[in-house]
């Protein structure tokens, strides 16, 4: 059987680029393990690794700090989840900035302040009152804090998930929602809101 040399030449820049990619994979247990090193050097390494990898270590880093019978690593680990979700919240919030609709709705985000209206009684005024605070985000579900300051300041606990122009929201004033479901009992109230798309 012939074989053409382009062929050839194709499949092996495949296959190298493909194991170069595999070794340059993060290990991300490998590098929890790595924040308990003696070294000083080799547990800041490690923590400027988690850190870089962001919210994909959150799930491992929240086990070790549980579960790990390392204090260095318990510590390392406490204080890199606070570090990503402080920095996830900054790359969530500028995803989700701008006008959402759904229906006669109408849901405005700005910086970290939020607005949630219908479309006739638009009230920029308002806009910097309420706040979005993100606590936590889990397989890119992000639990946020909705601070209504309209009256009697009251909290609003929801969860998010961007996915494309659809942002995926359930909140109540009782307690969080765990699914994205409207549920009269609990008082949580879906909505699926679609990004408004300037011209």
């Amino acid at each position: 059987m012939t074989r053409h040399p382009a062929i050839i030449v194709s499949l092996l820049i495949v296959a190298v680029t493909g194991a170069y990619a595999v070794e340059r994979t993060p290990d991300v247990t490998a590098l929890i393990q790595q924040l308990g090193h003696a070294s000083f050097e080799k547990r800041e390494a490690a923590s400027e690794a988690l850190l870089k990898i962001g919210e994909p270590a959150l799930s491992k880093l929240k086990q070790a700090a549980v579960a790990s019978n390392d204090p260095e690593i318990k510590f390392r680990a406490g204080q890199l989840i606070k570090r990503i979700a402080r920095q996830t919240a900054r790359q969530q919030l500028k995803l989700w900035q701008g006008r959402w609709e759904n229906g006669n709705e109408v849901l405005i985000i700005t910086e970290q302040y939020w607005w949630w209206g219908v479309k006739s009684n638009l009230q920029p005024n308002q806009f910097k009152r309420n706040t979005i605070r993100v606590i936590d985000i889990t397989d890119g579900v992000v639990a946020a804090d909705l601070q209504v300051n309209l009256g009697a300041p009251k909290t609003c606990k929801a969860i998010f998930q961007l996915k494309g122009d659809t942002l995926h929201y359930c909140g109540s004033y009782r307690t969080r929602p765990t699914r994205f479901h409207s549920d009269t009992p609990t008082g949580a109230h879906a909505v699926r809101w679609i990004r408004v798309k300037s011209n």
